[in-house]
């Protein structure tokens, strides 16, 4: 597969997941609040309020990480892989998941401790914060071995 296909699906899986994030913030969201809260039997008159101010501010970083990974296709179109550019649009991916899951966590710490949610979506959402902690921990990663990558490339360009 030749970098310019690769980076042409790349930017498709991208779009694609930008219409389903679209779809399920702004669709799917009110839906799923409000079966979780009703299996915690906590159903305030109020109560999906909250959790749809918390979610909504939760899709912030998800597109802005979306962003960063358009960023990296368009370096993969270019032959440009192994660059410190990308390695720092991977590091904004990381940052930006753990921001979201630090925020989605506390979020639910408040919410449980007001009684807006119950043990199950408590134990729902940690397993969400668990998810969106091991992507950051991946994207730091890729970004690290990226940029020593570009390192190695950018001595063997000045050997040559």
């Amino acid at each position: 597969m030749s970098q310019n296909n690769l980076a042409k699906y790349l930017k498709a899986v991208t779009a694609a997941l930008v219409l389903v994030v679209t779809v399920v913030y702004v669709g799917g969201m009110p839906g799923i609040i409000q079966v979780f809260l009703e299996r915690d039997a906590i159903v305030h008159k109020d109560g999906i309020y909250p959790w749809l101010g918390l979610i909504s501010l939760t899709c912030i970083p998800v597109y802005i990480s979306l962003y960063h990974f358009w960023r990296v296709t368009v370096e993969i179109g270019r032959d440009n892989s192994f660059s410190n550019e990308n390695a720092v649009h991977l590091k904004w991916i990381s940052q930006m998941c753990l921001l979201d899951a630090g925020y989605f966590f506390v979020g639910n710490l408040v919410f449980y401790g007001l009684q807006l949610n119950g043990v199950i979506t408590l134990c729902c959402a940690m397993i969400v914060v668990f998810v969106t902690i091991c992507v950051s921990v991946l994207a730091a990663v890729l970004s690290h071995l990226i940029y020593k990558a570009a390192k190695l490339q950018e001595e063997n360009q000045l050997t040559i």
